[in-house]
Formats: structure tokens, sequence, C-alpha cells
């Protein structure tokens, strides 16, 4: 009996021992640090030994889902490897897949802990800090508003402190600026504080608590306030599951140290809400409430606002679901507003209502989603610059993932003036699109897509001219893929069919080809498009010839590098209205005398330029030569603790 076992044994074992790729794990073994231990240190040194016959160059190593391989010192015995910036604390993971000179295919994953100090389970502040000097060479005679000199210095921090349940982290960008010539606002001369951000907090499986104090961004839904970057403050509680959160900022939009810390002052210029979401049905259904009020003395850097100080609040429910695992997802949003857009006349808040309904999923290779929405004519709310009012309408999405195929289709039908007021016309519009991709080869992407588009008024009172555009387009594009070349060939043609009295049609057919090689230390990307745009009526014909060249690499190991980019273009019009040749050029030239010194410090210098022309036939006055000259002086320092 013991005989028959053991041939039997010695009969399965070939077969077992073919069933997949060679493991050999005691023959990769982590040398530092040890695996599962815990190891102090921000940038640990890895030291992993490898006995089994492998060809260097059939390695891959992986830290945490990066590739290191390139990174790594490797040789015929095994490898190792140094971290060049703080790596995280916490669990490591290291996989190896090699393939060894008898053709097995071996892989390993082995693991490692990490924390930063003693005290600390994460503690590092990173430091990047940048200068740049330039200086005038030459210029023409007609290039006004270049200084002859301009110094431009940049810090930017980042520190991180985390300590069991604890975390906190600040980041900040701080600027000094000097230059001959005047700056324009809100830029200053001398050193200014760009930007900061101060947060903290706390959590736990149950409890958590977090606050942010600086240059925030605050997002509730498209309808309240979403994407609010101002100087304040927020906070964030949650227990179970009740999230509270609050946040105030100045409506005004500061620069550096201008506003404080933003949370102080008067609701004639700050924005404040708070909100309240409560997760049921683990986590399958969710309810939530907000609630913004705030004013807005004036208009600020980067926003626009009419003449005169506004006043308003808006209150919003959200509810929305998923009980069948995202097959079924459902979304609904009622928001009423009050909003005063002069406080200064006789006139009180305008009150007005939005709301949308919709749902969605994803149900093995098909995706859909509906969407209907209504926002009120008189729907305003302080800070929310995006936000599309006097509109209603329905958009509905549905998509297919054949593998080696996808299909996409769009419907939105949408109206203004929703209050039917007799004043102005209701204008419709309808937008269908259709798109379809092959991807079959890798190496050639194909795609087709198709788009039907009107606009159509009704109601239009006395004097007002109809609408009725009916638009077809067809695009189609192309990619050959291999190596480090791409072509890319794009052609459309579109036709706007006015049916109106004044039939003024037009139709418009462009081609673009993009052929381009990006390799590791040179890359040439041009670009040429042709557009031909036809004015029925008149039967004028303009043709638009456009080349693009993006040229950049580097060359005696790197020490040169140089950058191009140059734009030429050419617009004619048959009747002789337009005839124009533009060219433009941008150059970039650096010597980098040494990299990395000590790991921290890259110096460079080099020169750098414009030149602009332009040649008006039609108007001679409008001519253009401009050429600007520059050398510069940069540098970077990195320091990380």
């Amino acid at each position: 009996m013991g005989i028959a076992v053991f041939v039997l044994f010695l009969l399965l074992t070939p077969s077992l021992s073919r069933a997949g790729p060679a493991k050999s794990f005691d023959k990769i073994i982590l040398v530092s640090p040890p695996p599962g231990a815990t190891i102090t240190g921000k940038r640990p040194f890895i030291k992993c030994q490898i006995n089994l016959p492998f060809n260097p160059e059939d390695i891959m190593i992986v830290l945490d889902g990066i590739d290191i391989t390139s990174l790594s010192n490797i040789t015929t015995e095994g490898f190792t490897y140094k971290p060049p910036t703080i790596l995280p604390a916490g669990s490591h993971s290291l996989t190896i897949s090699l393939t060894t000179r008898d053709g097995k295919e071996v892989q390993k994953e082995l693991n490692f802990f990490s924390r930063h100090t003693k005290i600390f389970e994460e503690f590092f502040t990173e430091n990047e800090i940048t200068a740049h000097y330039e200086g005038l060479i030459t210029k023409r005679r007609s290039v006004h508003g270049i200084p002859y000199s301009k110094i431009e210095s940049n810090l930017g921090n980042n520190t991180n402190l985390k300590n069991g349940k604890w975390h906190f982290s600040f980041n900040t960008n701080v600027r000094y600026m000097d230059q001959n010539l005047p700056v324009y606002p809100p830029q200053k001369k001398g050193v200014t504080l760009i930007n900061y951000l101060l947060k903290g907090g706390y959590k736990d499986e149950n409890l958590g608590f977090i606050s942010e104090l600086g240059d925030i961004q605050v997002d509730e839904t498209l309808n309240t306030v979403q994407a609010l970057s101002r100087r304040g403050g927020k906070a964030s509680f949650s227990y179970k599951n009740f999230t509270f959160s609050a946040f105030s900022v100045k409506s005004e939009q500061v620069y550096g140290l201008d506003g404080g810390v933003g949370i102080d002052g008067d609701l004639g210029d700050h924005i404040r809400g708070v909100s309240g979401q409560l997760n049921l049905f683990q986590q399958k259904a969710t309810f939530k409430t907000i609630y913004v009020t705030g004013g807005e003395k004036e208009s600020s850097f980067g926003i626009w606002t009419p003449e005169g100080s506004k006043k308003g609040s808006v209150t919003g429910f959200v509810f929305d679901t998923d009980f069948f695992n995202q097959k079924l997802q459902t979304t609904m949003e009622f928001d009423l507003s009050k909003f005063d857009p002069d406080t200064s006349d006789e006139f009180s808040y305008e009150h007005d209502k939005a709301y949308k309904i919709g749902a969605g999923g994803q149900w093995s290779r098909y995706s859909y989603n509906v969407l209907y929405e209504f926002i009120g004519k008189e729907y305003e709310v302080i800070g929310n610059q995006c936000l599309q009012k006097d509109r209603q309408g329905v958009t509905i999405q549905a998509g297919a993932n054949y593998d080696i195929q996808t299909f996409n289709f769009t419907f939105m039908r949408y109206n203004d003036n929703v209050e039917d007021d007799p004043l102005y016309p209701k204008i419709t519009s309808y937008q269908a699109n259709i798109d379809y991709a092959f991807n079959k080869f890798q190496s050639l992407p194909i795609g087709l897509s198709y788009q039907k588009s009107i606009q159509d008024s009704a109601h239009e009172p006395a004097g007002t001219p109809p609408l009725k555009l009916h638009t077809d387009t067809v695009t189609t594009r192309i990619n050959y893929i291999k190596g480090n070349w791409n072509f890319g060939l794009q052609g459309g043609y579109s036709y706007q069919n006015d049916r109106t009295p004044q039939d003024s049609d037009t139709a418009s057919t462009t081609c673009s080809l993009s052929p381009g090689y990006n390799g590791e230390h040179f890359s040439l990307i041009p670009n040429f498009s042709y557009n031909r745009s036809k004015y029925y009526p008149t039967g004028v014909i303009t043709d638009t010839y456009t080349l693009n060249l993006d040229l950049r690499g580097d060359i005696f190991k790197t020490r040169l590098r140089y950058e191009l980019a140059a734009t030429y273009n050419i617009t004619q019009a048959s009747d002789d209205s337009i005839d124009q040749q533009t060219f433009n050029l941008d150059f970039r030239t650096a010597y980098v005398p040494a990299e990395n010194i000590k790991d921290i410090f890259t110096p460079s210098l080099g020169l750098m330029g414009k030149y602009n022309r332009t040649v008006d036939h039609i108007y001679p006055e409008a001519d253009k030569n401009e050429f600007i000259l520059l050398f510069f002086i940069s540098t970077n320092i990195s320091i990380s603790l």
C-alpha cells in the first residue's frame, strides 16, 4: 500500500509543477526592511535578494502600484531602491515580476510597514523653491510693456502631521516679485502670500471631524453652491450616518493677505451656509438639506457682477438612492431662492424655485441616464457664477460597451422663458448625438459621430424675428499609434440650415492632420488644419489654413534643453474682404550645468524669446512685426524634511 501511494505521488508531481507559472517564493527575499516589519523613516532603503538566474532587463518592480523599475539599482543578485521623495506612512506592497533564463515567469508580493518618526506616524514637510530672473537683451521699438529686468521667486510648502486618528496639514504659496515697470493689480511687488490652507481633523469608525481655514472650496450642488473657491473657513462633523457641515467665506475674491482669514464680517460681503446629510439603509439612500445666505458688494479679481450690492439665500433638499448596486440610481433635488439684485433700489427680494429628478445606472455593458430639470426665471444664488436660470428640459443618455466597439447616444431638449412671458419669445433647443468607436486594434482606434441640433422660437413678440436653425454635423477620427509615433486624422462637415425667410444658410468643412513623435529626449508634434466656411446668401467662401509645431528635447545627457512652439495661419475670403497671414513663435533654450546637486538644487540659464508677425493685404495698417529676446537664470530647490 505504501509503495502504491509513493508511485502515485511521483506520477502526480510533474503535472502539479506544470499547473501554473513558477513561484519560487523562497528564492526572492526582502532583506531590508524585513517582511511584515515596521520601519521608521521617511525614505526607507529597500533591498531585495533574488536567488534565481534572471536577466536584469526582464524584471518589473512595483511599489504601492507605482512602477519603480527604472529608479532601482538592479543586478543579477537582486536590487536596491531609495525613494527619491518621502514615502507615505502605513502599509506598503512590493511586487516583483521576472522571467528566469529558462523562460519561467516568477512573481512575488512582499509587504512591510513604515512610520516617519517614533512619536508621529506621519510627519513631513516638503518645500519647493523656484527663482527666475529675466533680463532684456533686445526688442523692437514697437513692443511696449516689457520690463528690462524682472525677478520672481516662489515658495511652495506642504506639511503633514498624522498620529493615530488625528491628522493635520498646511499648504501655502509665497511669492516675491520685482521689476522696473509697474505691475497690474492684483499683483504686487515684494513678498505676497498667494494662498494658504490649514486643515485638521479626527476620524475613527463612528466619529469624524475636520476643519479648514484659508483658501477653501465649497461643493454642495449645481443649483446651490458648486466649486465656490474663496478665502474663509469650513468645518464638518460626522457621527455614524449623520454629517453636519458649515462654512463662511468672503464673497469677494481676495489676493494675498487682503481680507484677513475671511470668516469675520457681516452678511453684506460674506457667503455662509450649513448642510446636514443623513445616510439611510446602509448608505443606499441619502437625504441632504442645504441653506446658503450672503451678500456681494462689487466685482473682484476674476469675478464680474453687475454694479450694485446684492444679497440672497437659497434652501435646498436632495434625496439620492442606490438600492440595486448601481443598476438603478435616482436623484431628486428641490431648491427655493430669494434674491435681491440691487439692495439700493425700492424693490425687495424675488422668490423662485429650481428642481430636478433623474435616474441612471449601469447594467453589465450598458449604461443610461435620464434627467429632467427646471430653473425659474428669477432663480439666482450668491456666489454661483455658472448658474443657468430661466431654463427647463430633459437629457437622455445611453451607452453600450462591446469591448472592441462602443456606442453612446445623447438627446437633450431645453427651452427658456419658462413662465411664458409675452414680452419674450420661447426658444426651444433640441440636440441629438450618436458616437461610435471601434477599438479592435489597439494601435488603430477609429471613431465616428453625428450630431443634429435644432433651435426653434415660438410666440415671438411683434418686431422680433423668428429663429429656426437646423444644424447637421458629422465628424470622424482615426489614430495610428506605434511606439513613440502617433498619427491622427480628423475631419468634419457641418451644415446649418436657416429655415426663416432670411435663409442665411452656412456650411463648414474641417480637416486636421496630427503626426507626432514623443520620445524620452526628443518630441516633435506638428499639426495641420484646414477649414472652409461658406455663407450661402452671398456665396462668400472663407478658407483658413493653420500649421502648429511643438518641438522640445534635450542633448548632451540632458544638459542642453530646448523648446519651440510656432503657429502659422492664413485666412482668405473669396470676396477679398479678408487676406491675412500671422506667424507666432516662442522659443526657449536652457543649459543645466548640474542636476539635483546634493539631491536638492538644479540651476539653469539660457535664452528665451518671442516673434510675432502679421501681414494684412487688405488693411496694411494692421501689419505687425514684433521681436523680443531675453536671457534668464533659473533654479529650483527641493527640500523635504
